[in-house]
């Protein structure tokens, strides 16, 4: 199985910004995830507490309807009325938590699209410096052309619209599924990105 080589010794400026970009916007979508995640354990921890404190309050009422004494009734009241202010207090929350975490789910998807738009413009911005090195590789376009005239009269044929692609084919030989699967994970290696491999 051939190797994908990912060296990329050269990247000239405009890929350097556009990859700066890529960059940028993961840094700015790391930090909206992370505000989620942090709204979502406070509602997690305000829930949990108004259910503790539920339990609470429905123990020390019933305690307190059948005291065995005057200090017993009291310390029970108390603790019915501090487990009714952090019901109170959870109840409170609620709303804004749910605002909150509405607002910041929606920041983050707004910056997971930033970034998508980011590596698209990294990467065509790398195909359109790759095609360019490739163009001054390859043969004039008039032997293309005659070779895939030539092909054609052949008896080459594809459906509308894919001639080109059945000339190049036949031309450079099919390519697995498999290996094209492979330069596709390797892409954002060669522009300077994580690997997406498991994608």
């Amino acid at each position: 199985m051939p190797k994908v080589n990912v060296l990329k010794p050269f990247q000239p400026s405009h890929i350097q910004a556009e990859l700066e970009s890529v960059r940028q916007c993961e840094l700015e979508l790391t930090a909206a995830d992370n505000e989620v995640k942090a709204i979502r354990a406070r509602i997690a921890e305000s829930a949990q507490a108004e259910q503790v404190a539920r339990a609470q309050l429905a123990q020390a009422q019933a305690s307190a309807r059948t005291p065995a004494d005057m200090a017993t009734m009291d310390a029970e009241l108390a603790r019915a009325e501090e487990a009714e202010r952090a019901i109170q207090a959870a109840e409170r929350q609620r709303g804004p938590l749910r605002h909150l975490l509405e607002n910041a789910e929606r920041q983050a998807r707004v910056h997971l699209e930033t970034l998508r738009d980011a590596r698209r413009a990294l990467f065509q911005a790398e195909f359109e410096n790759r095609r360019v090195a490739l163009k001054s590789e390859l043969p004039a376009l008039e032997t293309l052309l005659g070779a895939f005239g030539c092909w054609w009269q052949g008896g080459g044929n594809a459906p509308d619209g894919q001639l080109w692609a059945a000339f190049l084919r036949d031309l450079i030989g099919p390519q697995p599924r498999e290996a094209l699967e492979r330069y596709y994970h390797a892409a954002p290696a060669l522009v300077g990105l994580a690997s997406t491999a498991s994608e």
